[in-house]
């Protein structure tokens, strides 16, 4: 993924719109901030009791802004790695067949230095399932046989 240059465009494209969006809630968070000051500053009973109604509307209005600048992230983020999952697998299909391959496995590997000394990566490799087939031609799946081996199994069993 990393030398995937449409992956890199992904992440970029997703980072300046965190940016953007991140942008108008980084100015609610100072005005919120600002109006705390002022509540700290005011000895007005009548001002206080004011700001302290706006501190509570603002900070929901912020709590919503975050919640929904977080959904559509999240939404976009789903999307990308969806279509890179579909490109990805497309351009390996077509790879294992014309090298007659039938199973190309995926697995979480280091790439860098600092990657390979990483416990992060080495405790991704130890754990199940470190190697998952990403193709997997159809020749190779024996499900159908598996299922009617055990379904002629019960049967033999219940008669």
């Amino acid at each position: 993924m990393r030398e995937y240059k449409r992956a890199k465009t992904g992440v970029e494209r997703l980072n300046a719109k965190r940016n953007r969006l991140a942008a108008n809630l980084t100015g609610l968070r100072g005005m919120y901030a600002d109006l705390q000051t002022r509540a700290k500053k005011t000895e007005d009973a009548k001002e206080k009791d004011q700001i302290a109604e706006d501190l509570i509307m603002l900070a929901r209005r912020i709590e919503d802004m975050d919640r929904e600048i977080n959904k559509i992230l999240n939404d976009r983020a789903s999307l990308i790695i969806a279509e890179l999952y579909d490109e990805i697998y497309t351009a390996v299909s077509a790879m294992a067949r014309e090298h007659n391959l039938t199973a190309v496995l995926a697995y979480p590997d280091a790439v860098t230095k600092e990657e390979l000394d990483s416990p992060f990566i080495k405790e991704l490799k130890l754990k199940p399932p470190a190697a998952q087939p990403f193709y997997l031609d159809p020749s190779a799946d024996y499900s159908d046989e598996i299922i009617r081996r055990l379904n002629d199994k019960f049967e033999e069993n219940n008669n």
